[in-house]
């Protein structure tokens, strides 16, 4: 019979990492608590899909007014309680999208960096049927075997990345593929976060063509310094002037007068 497929081991309620080994290692990975009706990137999902809808549908209503009864339609429209009545269900819109945060309840990311890019996997301890609907999913969803529910799991390879942003005071990393929207926030523990920056360094510092802040970008080796030619330059040689050749005579002249007053 074939061996059993050994699953890995979540621990909820701690954070844990384990240190990268070597500039060559196989990455780093951690685990971390989170609560998603306290993180502003939940919100921020249902947000960039609400909130330009609704504003699709004020401009939609007040075309089609403008185009059916002039500008005097639309300043009725404007002045009655059609805004004021839009507020109201984006207000109610944005209850029910904290309410259902807060049914989804704690869950536990499963974090890692690797060689061959960025691993988030979301998980539920032993889940109740109610925050499985509150997530989507359907209550008979299989548990592993530490009772840990995966709700979803995201693999971002490094050839993907177009943009970077970094969140220091959260430890957090915003990673962008080939779209404008976020497509991950990568939470870090203080232990880790040097790490993954530095590994983000590492695998697309280089890259062009990758938004990136000036931080995680790989620095060039250090350009040799030019060598100082050799002087060549040879001595000096005096300069046959006039005035050098009287000098010469004049030292020859003396020189033979003194000779002859010792003879």
């Amino acid at each position: 019979m074939p061996e059993p497929v050994k699953k890995k081991r979540r621990t909820s309620g701690k954070k844990s990492a384990s240190p990268v080994r070597g500039k060559t290692g196989k990455g780093v990975t951690w685990c971390i608590d989170h609560l998603p009706v306290f993180d502003w990137i939940c919100w921020n999902t249902s947000m960039r899909i609400i909130l330009p809808v609704t504003g699709i549908v004020f401009l939609l209503v007040c075309a089609l007014e403008t185009i059916s009864g002039g500008f005097p339609a639309l300043e009725a429209l404007l002045s009655g309680p059609f805004p004021l009545s839009l507020l109201i269900l984006l207000g109610v819109l944005c209850a029910v999208v904290g309410l259902d945060l807060l049914l989804q309840g704690p869950d536990v990311l499963d974090c890692a960096a690797d060689q061959k890019g960025i691993h988030i996997e979301c998980c539920l301890p032993k889940p109740a049927s109610w925050k499985l609907l509150a997530r989507f999913r359907s209550p008979d969803a299989p548990a592993g075997e530490d009772g840990m529910v995966s709700i979803s799991r995201t693999d971002i390879p490094w050839a993907a990345i177009t943009r970077v942003q970094l969140w220091p005071g959260q430890t957090r990393v915003l990673l962008y593929c080939h779209s404008p929207w976020l497509t991950a926030a990568l939470p870090c523990t203080p232990f880790t976060y040097p790490a993954v920056t530095r590994m983000i360094t590492e695998k697309i510092g280089k890259k062009k063509n990758v938004r990136l802040p000036v931080s995680l970008r790989a620095k060039d080796a250090p350009a040799a310094k030019p060598k100082k030619p050799r002087s060549t330059s040879s001595a000096s040689k005096p300069v046959m002037t006039p005035e050098f050749l009287a000098d010469i005579q004049r030292m020859n002249a003396e020189d033979e007068a003194r000779s002859r007053r010792d003879d």
